[in-house]
């Protein structure tokens, strides 16, 4: 995620196309080393004793996904693509004109980032010859993430508004009020206020789909919200066994984001100093913050172009 954010900022700095492809059926154009084979199923006609020798990977192979790699690799080094030895799902192209392409990758879902729709076109027709593929055009939806880009203003915003309202009906909470932090400041969760098993809290906490709304959280904290990064690190301490002060504190954070659904990261160009590109960053700890174990929580923010691109609060 920090390659795409970093992507977003210099494709507005640069004025870059942003468009998306789709490999149909990725894992089958895996290209086997070992030999592998599978029983048949009762419907197909085979004599007694046989099996098949698979020739591509399929879905459920426990190498599939590494083969798919691998696969991806060669085809796009064939193409003279070269890949980050810093973020392996990331490629960039030099053209002999001084053109650049960024390539970014997940699984089957190519961000495909150039200089100039007649180039972003020419490196798109290449791409497809190599597997079978469905051109998306213009990004406008990548693993949850609304993408946004106005070439009037040169900005490209990422936000999660459908993913938040949708997270927000799973949860029948259609109906709540915004808040405007993600969790009380002066409040200090701990093992103390966790049920003892069987207890009637515990009892009720039980059909509580805690877990559930921590990952769901955790999710649009890794994409989007840095804002509620430590809320949903101090939630997730507590899914083993969770108390009505957990549950009424994984709640806030549903009507923080509730209010702030349309909130997004947006880059735009920024005057850097002799046309340097600076990052900039902070970090700070709570020093024996936890009360349970006087352990620290350390955070950091790196920014680029004056919008967050890394972010992390953890235990």
């Amino acid at each position: 995620m920090e390659a795409v954010r970093i992507i977003a900022d210099i494709a507005a700095e640069e004025d870059l196309e942003l468009h998306q492809l789709d490999i149909s059926t990725a894992y089958l154009n895996g290209e086997l080393e070992e030999e592998v084979y599978i029983m048949l199923p009762d419907s197909v006609d085979c004599p007694a004793g046989h099996v098949w020798a698979l020739g591509h990977a399929l879905y459920g192979l426990p190498q599939s996904g590494y083969v798919w790699n691998v696969t991806l690799h060669k085809a796009l080094v064939g193409i003279r693509f070269i890949r980050i030895s810093a973020e392996y799902c990331l490629y960039v192209y030099h053209h002999r004109k001084g053109h650049v392409c960024f390539l970014a990758i997940y699984v089957n879902d190519l961000l495909v980032v150039a200089k100039g729709l007649k180039f972003t076109k020419k490196m798109k027709r290449r791409l497809l010859q190599l597997f079978k593929m469905h051109d998306l055009s213009e990004a406008k939806h990548l693993l949850g993430i609304e993408i946004i880009q106005d070439r009037v203003k040169r900005t490209i915003s990422l936000l999660q508004r459908q993913y938040i309202l949708k997270m927000i009906q799973k949860y029948g909470m259609q109906d709540c009020k915004s808040v405007t932090t993600p969790m009380d400041p002066g409040l200090v969760l701990s093992k103390a206020q966790c049920p003892e098993q069987n207890s009637d809290e515990w009892l009720e906490m039980q059909g509580k789909p805690y877990k559930n709304i921590v990952g769901s959280l955790m999710y649009a904290m890794v994409v989007t919200h840095p804002d509620i990064c430590y809320a949903v690190g101090a939630l997730a301490r507590f899914s083993a066994n969770l108390g009505k002060v957990h549950w009424v504190a994984a709640k806030c954070v549903l009507h923080y984001l509730w209010g702030t659904k349309d909130l997004a990261l947006t880059f735009s160009p920024v005057k850097h100093h002799d046309n340097v590109l600076v990052f900039f960053g902070y970090s700070n700890s709570n020093w024996s913050g936890d009360v349970d174990t006087s352990r620290s929580t350390s955070g950091y923010a790196f920014f680029m172009g004056g919008v967050a691109i890394s972010w992390s609060s953890k235990l």
